[in-house]
């Protein structure tokens, strides 16, 4: 039995560095983004691509809040809706939502299931169930959000 138990730690601990190295080369790719002077909408781009690999198994977004009480999609990756539309502003985000908890809260956020969303559709058509976002302050000042959403069948 103590064979079995050490076999079994030894490969959760061998994952663990596996994701720990996986990790540090998306930030390293990132990184050299930065490094380089890419153009902020490529760095946007490459962040929702790393963040859904990391994060997600359905839609990854960076999402700007905009004066006016708007909001911005800068970039995208993983699945697409109708909604989604790239550098453009959208006023139409559930008042319940992710979009508008993080702006109300400054603070991370989730909705476990779109169902119970007043206004949830369009994800749900777009295949997502569930969805978590991070504040991005800029100078002290909530600039905006990052959302991974969660397909309703991984996969």
């Amino acid at each position: 039995m103590e064979v079995t138990a050490s076999t079994i730690a030894g490969a959760q601990a061998e994952q663990k560095l596996r994701e720990l190295a996986d990790t540090q080369v998306s930030l390293r790719r990132l990184a050299m983004l930065i490094v380089r002077g890419e153009p902020p909408e490529a760095v946007f781009v490459a962040v929702t691509k790393e963040a859904l690999r990391q994060f997600g198994r359905g839609s990854a977004s960076v999402i700007r809040y905009e004066l006016d009480g708007t909001t911005t999609l800068l970039a995208h990756a993983g699945t697409m809706g109708p909604h989604v539309r790239v550098g453009k502003r959208w006023a139409g985000h559930p008042p319940t939502g992710l979009t508008a908890a993080v702006l109300r809260s400054g603070r991370p956020a989730r909705t476990d299931d779109y169902h119970d969303i007043p206004g949830g559709e369009p994800y749900l058509c777009e295949g997502l169930r569930s969805a978590a976002a991070m504040p991005i302050y800029v100078k002290d000042r909530l600039w905006g959000m990052i959302a991974v959403g969660e397909r309703t069948q991984p996969g």
